[in-house]
């Protein structure tokens, strides 16, 4: 008989797009090893809530399955939109000195070894870094642009990469840039508008839970 393992309970597909999500975070895990701690977790959680009380025969399956489907999301889905939000910030003005560096010196490799001096707390720098490293290791500079777009999240930042690659228009880069710079500021300009709604819904959240943790006492000393 076939052994059942975490990889088994997953299509190559799945595999594929959970890979790509860890890749994204900078996470040596493997998609076996994130497929494992998913159900071991879920099923300790099980465990613990089958424990608790009369209710756990309904409680522990529905709260152990809405755990299981939220995993991946609030693991890898929530960290990536973060980080791609920093990275695309930060994107900005690397790619701002990058282009002037190039202008002056027309050298793509010299550029981003400046650009990685002038720069000390840019989140998007290490990846640049990677860039000269692969190219003082042999790998030429357009395959070393193309593996970092591989770990970078932002749509936007790897079309930039790609022109980078390219580099036949420097206005066409701007234009990028800008486009980068424009989503960049509608993004905090929804966080400023929605930011009065996110305390009232933390206050109802807080609430609820202060109730429901108060109901969920009295049930289980009752």
């Amino acid at each position: 008989m076939n052994k059942i393992t975490p990889n088994r309970l997953y299509s190559n597909v799945t595999k594929d797009r959970i890979q790509q999500k860890i890749s994204y975070t900078g996470s040596d895990l493997s998609p076996r090893v994130f497929s494992a701690i998913r159900i071991i977790t879920t099923l300790l959680l099980f465990i613990i809530l089958l424990t608790m009380n009369k209710y756990s025969y309904i409680v522990a399956p529905t709260l152990s399955i809405i755990y299981y489907l939220l995993f991946e999301y609030l693991l890898l889905d929530i960290y990536i939109k973060e980080k791609t939000a920093l990275l695309e910030e930060a994107a900005i003005e690397y790619f701002d000195i990058l282009l002037i560096e190039y202008q002056n010196n027309n050298n793509l490799k010299k550029s981003i070894i400046n650009t990685n001096k002038l720069l000390e707390n840019n989140q998007i720098k290490p990846y640049f870094e990677k860039v000269i490293k692969n190219i003082n290791t042999g790998k030429t500079i357009e395959e070393s642009l193309k593996n970092i777009t591989l770990i970078i999240p932002s749509y936007y930042i790897n079309n930039l990469i790609y022109n980078l690659i390219t580099i036949n228009d420097i206005d066409d880069i701007k234009k990028h840039i800008e486009l980068l710079r424009y989503k960049d500021t509608n993004r905090k300009i929804s966080q400023l508008k929605i930011l009065p709604l996110k305390i009232i819904i933390v206050c109802i959240i807080t609430t609820s839970l202060l109730i429901g943790y108060n109901f969920f006492l009295q049930i289980l000393f009752k």
